[in-house]
Order: structure tokens, then C-alpha cells, then sequence
């Protein structure tokens, strides 16, 4: 009887504090009542401000990497505007002669398509003399090759990438010389000196450049059932500037011009001999040997 009497109060304040018909109770769980809507607006603010602060730190991250790409790109490359359309994309070599390519097969109008897309087709760069400074060139700039006033008049600049495109395409015409011999200038208007002179330049230029980025990536071979010797596997991963990213960038700052086009403008300065010769002659003998490969 007296422990009956004992737990009565506590039930009744177990009652209590589980009675939904008391005031508080309705206040914190309507959803009309001034609590609840002060409760649901202060965590829709909160999770609304860790929203904004997710996208700014993701697109502060995004831009700080691509910050950080430029800037690598920049110090481990001689100065050049083109460097604005430089975009970095992983690549899979492909290396058997069996894959389907664009670039490669017995000649066609194709094939010749494709390589003149990346070649002959592609405007040179007009740049004023501030960006002749930035490339360290020594040399007379009124010797200079400038489009004519009706193109703007800026100093004319071919990009190397299609300079060494252009070598390819014509070891690849020459390969294929009796189709190419009567439609390339270099076939059927020079000697056959002069058509290895040129080829030889061509080669040793790819050489350079070879050389000058050498690749360290690594080739593996494997065994493969039915043959004796090892077959190396040339499909392997690169990280490589995209290439089509700085095609964009030619076409949209360059002007394609016929080279007849191209004529000495007023004032311009002849120089006594080839550039190349002129600065070796600018060069002290130690640093010859330093500055060639």
C-alpha cells in the first residue's frame, strides 16, 4: 500500500511530461507555431551557408589548380601568347598498326584532309614587338617578316607544333612520292638534293625536339601465346596538352595568309646572313656547343 502510494507522484509526472495536449508539446511540434517555424528557418539558413561554402571551396580548389597548371606550364616553357590555349588532358598512345587512325593508311583525299588541317591550314600568329622582346630574340627587329597592313600590319609568327606537323607530312608525302610527286611543291619543284636537304632538316628539327621533351613514360613488352619473341605494348597512358584546345587558339588569333602575301614592308632591314648563322655570331664559343643539341 506504501509503495503504491510511493510511485503515484512519479507516474503522474511521467504523465505529464508525455501528455501531447499540453501547451508546450502543440507549440514545439506545430508546424505553424512561431518555434517550429524559428527552428526549420534557422536550419534551412545553416545548411544554405554550408552549401555556399562548399562551392566556393570547390571553386576556389578549382581554380588554384588550374592557377598552379599555368604557372608550372610557364616555368618549364619558353615565352609564347599560344601558351593561353594550353589545356592538360590524359592520352592513350595507340601503337599497332592494325588500330584505325585518321592519321595514317595509303594516301587519300582523307587522309590528306586531316594533315592539312593541322598543317597548311592553320593561321600564324600576329604579335607586337613586346612579345619579341619576351622570346630573348637578339636580332635586328625591323628584319623582322610583318603581315601586310591590310592583315594589321603585326610581326608574323608560326607556332613550332606546325612547323614539326609539317615535317611529318612530308616524310609521310615522300613515302608515298609517285602519288605526291606532281601535287607538293618540294616533289616537283626542287631537286632531288634539295629534297633530302629539306628532309634531312626535318628530321634533325623533330630530333631536337624529341630530345628537348624527352618522354619518360615507361614502354613494357609482354610474352603473347603463339609467338617467340616479346611484343611491346606502345598503349600506354600520357598526360598531353590537348591538342585541339590549341588548334582553337590559332584560329581564333591568327590569320591564314597566302606567303606570297608576305613581302618586305617600309624600313625593313636585311640581315648579312641567315638568323641562325647571325646568332651563333652573337654567341661567346663556350656557349655554342651549350645552346644545341
Amino acid at each position: 500500500m506504501g509503495s503504491n502510494t510511493s510511485l503515484e507522484p512519479l507516474l503522474m509526472e511521467g504523465d505529464r511530461e508525455c501528455d501531447n495536449s499540453s501547451p508546450d508539446f502543440n507549440e514545439k511540434n506545430n508546424p505553424r507555431s512561431p518555434f517550429f517555424t524559428r527552428k526549420s528557418l534557422s536550419v534551412f539558413i545553416a545548411n544554405f551557408l554550408l552549401l555556399i561554402l562548399s562551392v566556393v571551396i570547390l571553386v576556389f580548389a578549382k581554380f588554384e589548380s588550374s592557377r598552379q597548371s599555368s604557372l608550372c606550364t610557364k616555368e618549364h616553357s619558353f615565352y609564347s601568347p599560344a601558351l593561353e590555349g594550353v589545356k592538360y588532358e590524359k592520352v592513350r598512345f595507340a601503337g599497332l598498326p592494325e588500330l584505325d587512325s585518321k592519321w595514317r593508311g595509303p594516301p587519300s583525299s582523307l587522309l590528306d584532309e586531316a594533315w592539312d588541317n593541322v598543317t597548311s591550314k592553320v593561321p600564324e600568329i600576329p604579335v607586337d614587338e613586346s612579345v619579341v622582346h619576351r622570346t630573348h630574340n637578339q636580332l635586328d627587329i625591323n628584319s623582322l617578316t610583318r603581315f601586310p597592313p591590310e592583315f594589321g600590319g603585326q610581326i608574323y609568327s608560326e607556332v613550332e607544333w606546325k612547323h614539326q606537323l609539317h615535317c611529318l607530312n612530308l616524310m609521310r608525302k615522300y613515302i608515298h612520292f609517285d602519288y605526291y610527286k606532281n601535287t607538293t611543291s618540294l616533289f616537283y619543284a626542287y631537286s632531288s638534293d634539295e629534297i633530302v636537304n629539306h628532309l634531312a632538316h626535318c628530321i634533325d628539327m623533330l630530333r631536337q625536339s624529341v630530345m628537348c621533351n624527352a618522354d619518360t613514360g615507361l614502354i613494357f613488352s609482354y610474352w603473347i601465346e603463339g609467338h617467340d619473341h616479346k611484343h611491346v605494348d606502345f598503349n600506354n597512358e600520357h598526360v598531353c596538352r590537348n591538342f585541339e584546345s590549341l588548334l582553337e587558339y590559332q584560329q581564333q588569333n591568327g590569320h591564314l595568309i597566302a606567303q606570297k602575301l608576305l613581302v618586305r614592308h617600309p624600313g625593313a632591314v636585311d640581315l648579312p646572313d641567315y638568323p641562325e648563322n647571325v646568332t651563333r655570331l652573337m654567341m661567346r664559343p663556350e656557349e655554342r656547343n651549350k645552346y644545341y643539341l
